[in-house]
């Protein structure tokens, strides 16, 4: 039996308990609000009202502050996504990544062989 204080955190930066208010503007569609469960400085927990259809990559602003972040998904389950935040000028209008023709970083550079 493990006990909960052995479980270990793999996020590289500690994060910290949040109820910040957020939201995502995408083309066509009104803006997608969410709640920012837990934000560290390389990113953040986001729950939304119902599971919600993203691209990987979008702008968050923070709702109060007027913060605007660069996001790339990293997990997404259910009502949750957990982001990256990346530099906001790597998200082109739409929603979609400009990585300069390179597979986004959290994408393998090379797809895996598929076996026969």
């Amino acid at each position: 039996m493990t006990d909960s204080n052995d479980h270990h955190d793999r996020r590289q930066f500690g994060r910290r308990q949040s109820f910040l208010h957020g939201w995502i503007k995408l083309p066509g569609r009104p803006a997608v609000t969410c709640t920012l469960r837990n934000i560290s400085i390389g990113g953040a927990l986001l729950v939304f009202d119902q599971p919600q259809g993203l691209p990987y990559g979008f702008l968050l602003t923070i709702e109060g502050t007027g913060q605007v972040f660069g996001c790339e998904i990293r997990h997404h389950y259910g009502d949750r996504v957990g982001v990256q935040f990346v530099d906001a000028a790597t998200i082109q209008e739409g929603g979609a990544l400009d990585s300069g023709g390179k597979p986004p970083s959290w994408l393998p550079a090379q797809p895996a062989p598929l076996r026969q």
